[in-house]
């Protein structure tokens, strides 16, 4: 029923990560998931022309990098 209301409909997506992560992220075009956890989700219900947003939380004691991200 959920994937029937939801057919042909974009989907927006938001990750949670750290900023050493972002940039593995982004230098390799990917974004991995613990698939005991998320893999399921992941593997039926992400397509092709989804959104995806990172919320990049800081690291706690570490200094921020200073990255600059090419779109």
């Amino acid at each position: 029923m959920v994937e029937s209301l939801q057919e042909g409909m974009v989907r927006h997506w938001v990750f949670v990560t750290t900023p050493d992560n972002l940039v593995v992220c982004l230098k390799h075009g990917v974004f991995g998931v613990d698939p005991s956890k998320y893999g399921i989700t992941a593997q039926s219900l992400v397509r092709v022309d989804d959104l995806f947003f990172f919320y990049v939380r800081s690291q706690r004691g570490k200094k921020k990098p200073h990255c600059k991200v090419a779109v």
